[in-house]
């Protein structure tokens, strides 16, 4: 039970976009007062999120910064035999690490409510719980991920992945994350191993698919994973923590639930690439430099700003899940990097991409299996839901 039944903000869901949320409002209006529910017993899940520095803008930096575990000056791809350096900043965030943040900027805020449980209605100035309590406020943020039944999706592609976090018994051959390593066996979709040095001897590594399958063999991607290392000299290791996900990935748009809807279940996501720090981050930044009576307005205004780039992203997405088949998915990402000077892929990334990247990304050697009627066909495709109008 909170004591209080009024707030200045409500932030429904304390994953990645409501903790974001409650930093951001923290830093910018330390005066306001923010209520944050979740229903699980910690903040933000088990996961890991990373970024492009280039992702964020500087206002949105000078209070992101503290909440950043790891940052390298630049990536690598391996690509079609080819190793290409991207020299573009990249970080990344810990959900136990940004738990523990969160906690303790609760602990030492007079302005930092939480609450564990589980919300049964949200409505633009309000929310009522499961246990029939009634909580007011001048703006009622929904950040619970997904809506339920969505989960699915099944006319929408998908990116999942098993990461492992690993313990190696002699240093890692590589000191910058790997985005994309397609040195494995081309199975459902386009497969790739994803890898990011944490330390000189401890590193996450994920097999990682687009698919149109969300059906994912745990097991088969340790096996991976293992065989990956293994091939690399590193055959004895200790699993340190395990995380797994299935983002989506549609190609259409479908309804928005309602105004106050951000995070995954407001679409604000990339809908190409499944990063989702480049627009909540800034989002929330957005949001916590305004007041809390437009927000509805504030959360519009940058939807409709992004309207080309996701529109466009929605387009890739087509491409890659419905025109082309699977075993040609690998010449679009191969294409991409070996083509495309390092200032349209920072741009892409961040979702703040031009007309003229946008033809640059699209317009060259189309892959083979793209024909009109395959063109035609996926237009018959349901709209997505998970992806807002």
């Amino acid at each position: 039970m909170v004591t209080a039944n009024q707030f200045d903000y409500v932030i429904a869901g304390g994953g990645l976009q409501g903790s974001l949320l409650a930093f951001a409002i923290s830093r910018l209006q330390p005066s306001a007062q923010v209520l944050l529910v979740e229903k699980q017993s910690q903040f933000c899940g088990n996961h890991t999120w990373s970024f492009h520095r280039s992702d964020l803008s500087d206002t949105t930096w000078e209070w992101f910064s503290e909440l950043v575990d790891r940052q390298w000056d630049g990536y690598h791809v391996e690509l079609g035999g080819v190793t290409r350096h991207i020299p573009i900043g990249y970080g990344s965030i810990f959900s136990d690490r940004l738990n523990q943040k969160l906690q303790t900027l609760r602990d030492n805020s007079d302005n930092l409510t939480t609450l564990s449980g589980s919300v049964r209605q949200l409505e633009e100035r309000s929310l009522s719980l499961d246990t029939g309590e009634r909580i007011n406020g001048t703006a009622v943020l929904d950040c619970r991920g997904l809506r339920q039944g969505n989960s699915s999706m099944p006319r929408s592609g998908f990116q999942k992945f098993v990461g492992l976090e690993v313990e190696l018994e002699e240093d890692w051959i590589a000191d910058t994350p790997c985005l994309m390593d397609d040195r494995v066996e081309q199975t459902d979709g386009f497969r790739f191993i994803y890898t990011l040095p944490l330390t000189a001897r401890r590193l996450l590594v994920e097999d990682t698919r687009f698919s149109n399958s969300r059906a994912l063999n745990r097991d088969a991607c340790r096996e991976v994973i293992s065989r990956y290392l293994k091939e690399r000299g590193f055959a004895n290791y200790r699993v340190v923590r395990e995380e797994t996900g299935c983002l989506p990935m549609p190609y259409q748009r479908g309804s928005l639930p309602s105004q106050m809807s951000v995070g995954y279940r407001g679409g604000f996501f990339h809908p190409a690439t499944g990063y989702s720090i480049p627009l909540v981050a800034n989002l929330a930044n957005q949001i916590a430099s305004s007041a809390a009576a437009d927000a509805a307005m504030v959360i519009a205004e940058y939807r409709n700003r992004m309207r080309f780039q996701t529109t466009f992203s929605l387009w890739l997405n087509r491409l890659l899940f419905q025109l082309v088949t699977p075993t040609q998915r690998l010449q679009i990402f191969r294409r991409f990097y070996s083509k495309l000077p390092a200032e349209t892929i920072q741009r892409f990334y961040a979702l703040q991409f031009t007309a003229t990247d946008a033809a640059r990304i699209f317009l060259g050697r189309p892959p083979m299996g793209l024909t009109p009627l395959r063109f035609l066909q996926s237009f018959r495709e349901k709209p997505c839901p998970a992806f807002p109008t």
